[in-house]
């Protein structure tokens, strides 16, 4: 049983790691700049909408 508990541990922190990696900030904005072709916007053209 001790030699399961060690395997679920370690895979347990391989998934930590890869979650950690995965939601990394600059992995999220390169890949939507690559994927969505999402840019950054001048502040001079934002518009912000309020809806009530």
């Amino acid at each position: 049983m001790t030699e399961e508990k060690e395997s679920l541990d370690i895979e347990w922190r391989n998934l930590i790691l890869e979650e950690n990696s995965l939601g990394n900030h600059s992995r999220v904005e390169r890949l939507s700049v690559e994927k969505l072709q999402i840019v950054h916007v001048d502040p001079t053209q934002e518009h912000i909408v309020i809806a009530k």
